[in-house]
Order: structure tokens, then C-alpha cells, then sequence
């Protein structure tokens, strides 16, 4: 289940990182001056945005990882770990 998840995220997050692309590239030079970017910034954006993307979607997975472990009491839990 782990790689079909981790597959849709990577897929997800490529599709984004397209659109946004297209999208930025669609607009005028002075749209673009408007909300302060130059034609040759665009492909850096909508990577680091993608990038970004990548670290939230790895951050939920350890969150979630984290707490369906403390659920089921792994992970050295113990008298000293419920006070």
C-alpha cells in the first residue's frame, strides 16, 4: 500500500509541477512583472515548488508512520513514556 501511495504522491506531484509550468509560461511578460517574476524564473518556481511539495508529502508520511506506531504502543513506550 506504501508504494501505491508514495506512486499517486510522485504523480500528483509531477502533474502540479506541469501545470503550474504551462500555466506561468501562458502569461504576458507584463503579467508576469506584476506578480514579480521574470520568464526566466518560471521553471525554477514550479521546481522548488514541486520540491516543497516533495518534503510536506514525506513529512506527513513519517507523521502518520509516527502516530499509527504510538497507536498500536510501539516504539519504547513504557510506564515512564504514559506519564
Amino acid at each position: 500500500m506504501a508504494i501505491v501511495s508514495s506512486i499517486l504522491s510522485y504523480l500528483r506531484r509531477e502533474l502540479g509541477y506541469r501545470v503550474t509550468r504551462r500555466q506561468l509560461h501562458e502569461l504576458d511578460d507584463r503579467t508576469l512583472q506584476d506578480i514579480g517574476l521574470r520568464r526566466d524564473e518560471i521553471d525554477g518556481l514550479a521546481l522548488k515548488l514541486r520540491d516543497e511539495a516533495r518534503i510536506n508529502d514525506a513529512a506527513e508520511a513519517h507523521n502518520r508512520r509516527s502516530e499509527n506506531a504510538h497507536k498500536r504502543g510501539v516504539g519504547g513506550g513504557g510506564l515512564a513514556a504514559q506519564h
